[in-house]
């Protein structure tokens, strides 16, 4: 804080950043994942506290940049006992105690991790976000105005257009609070994120048949120049091509899913904010390759998929996501001991998060079912109308 202060000319009051205790003399950095004690308190720090747009607010731009990995720790209380300012800082004696002596400087009551109250109250708002999903959501509209404008209302029904903006909708809600300040403290949030992303934003989108009616959202040179990229034999057309035949998008959605979750990939993805937004466009994108197999939006890359061959694609998806959420769910041990260190503002414990974010993935792989039906019920309805058919044929026949 005093070096963020010296070179921009700002100074934050421990309430303001906000933390619970300000120390002077001494890093934290090397106390991530180690047992040390304040005054009569040991504490386990499990990662660091990066900083939020709430010092940016307060203060001026810039500060948020640096406090970067200088923003203390976030540590989870092991016993009571008082801590009062002037106490010293001491790690175990193998962090190098005598060369890191951090003092209390100041304390605070303001508890921003601990109370659902200011927890609401300091949401980050992503105006990255908010700017991409209004973007996205004006030149798909424009696109479909102008196809139903020139007669083309086949083509653009407005249900494309409330599934369009539903599933950019779903990515809002994954994306921005409270769902996103809630992932830093619970898994269940997390979990929500991911799955809001994967199950929910991606088959609506492409519900929406989203790459013709937004190329005729775009200028004409800008139209013209990506349509270019996915004409017949264009390279990007074919790397599309490869990466939603069945096998391949099943087998990259899978293995994304399964690889973030390993403790130490989903640790990393928690503790750096870009590598977490890394993870949700792995999640998103992935995602929208599985799904296009099902959804089949323009342009159409393969020939019509046999409904059998549909239906063991999405059953063999339900079968992989209930073996991961039951490795999530039922250990009894933590799994990820960042959430250890967040205390949560509901009082659930970590392993008891733990669990209900194992059940609700769980519960949400039952989101494949619905696809399934759908084919099942397309499939009887195919056979139907041809039964139908012959026996019309049967009955123009004169009889014998």
């Amino acid at each position: 804080m005093n070096a963020d202060g010296q070179t921009l000319g700002t100074k934050l009051s421990p309430a303001e950043t906000p933390r619970n205790i300000a120390t002077s003399g001494g890093p934290l950095n090397h106390l991530v994942d180690q047992e040390f004690w304040v005054g009569q308190v040991l504490l386990r720090s499990a990662r660091l506290c990066e900083p939020c747009r709430h010092q940016e607010d307060l203060t001026q731009k810039g500060v948020l940049v640096g406090l970067v990995h200088r923003g203390g720790l976030r540590a989870r209380i092991l016993t009571e006992g008082t801590i009062r300012v002037g106490d010293v800082i001491r790690p175990p004696a193998r962090t190098g105690a005598g060369r890191h002596r951090a003092i209390v400087d100041e304390l605070t009551l303001v508890s921003h991790s601990s109370s659902t109250g200011a927890l609401l109250a300091s949401w980050r708002w992503r105006p990255e976000v908010v700017l991409i999903l209004a973007t996205l959501a004006s030149v798909y509209a424009s696109g479909w105005w102008r196809l139903r404008e020139w007669g083309y209302r086949e083509l653009a029904p407005g249900w494309r257009l409330g599934l369009y903006l539903s599933g950019l909708g779903a990515v809002a809600v994954a994306l921005l609070p409270p769902v996103d300040d809630l992932a830093d403290v619970l898994l269940t949030a997390h979990m929500v994120q991911h799955l809001i992303l994967m199950m929910i934003a991606a088959p609506l989108l492409l519900l929406g048949n989203p790459l013709p009616t937004s190329l005729w959202g775009l200028p004409w040179r800008a139209r013209r120049a990506l349509g270019r990229l996915l004409t017949r034999n264009a390279p990007l057309r074919k790397v599309l091509w490869a990466a939603t035949l069945m096998p391949v998008a099943w087998l990259l959605f899978v293995g994304n899913l399964w690889l973030w979750h390993l403790p130490a990939a989903y640790q990393a993805a928690l503790r750096d904010p870009v590598i977490h937004d890394v993870e949700h466009v792995a999640f998103f994108g992935t995602a929208l390759l599985f799904w296009w197999p099902i959804v089949e939006p323009a342009p159409r890359l393969h020939e019509r998929i046999p409904r059998g061959f549909a239906i063991l694609y999405l059953l063999a998806a339900t079968g992989q996501n209930t073996l991961l959420s039951a490795l999530i769910a039922l250990p009894e041990r933590v799994l990820y001991p960042y959430y250890e260190a967040s205390r949560s503002p509901f009082g659930v414990s970590a392993l008891d998060d733990q669990a209900l974010a194992g059940g609700l993935m769980w519960s949400m792989g039952h989101m494949y079912l619905v696809p399934i039906l759908l084919v099942v019920a397309r499939m009887l309805d195919r056979e139907e109308r041809t039964a139908r058919e012959r026996e019309t044929v049967r009955g123009d026949q004169p009889p014998r």
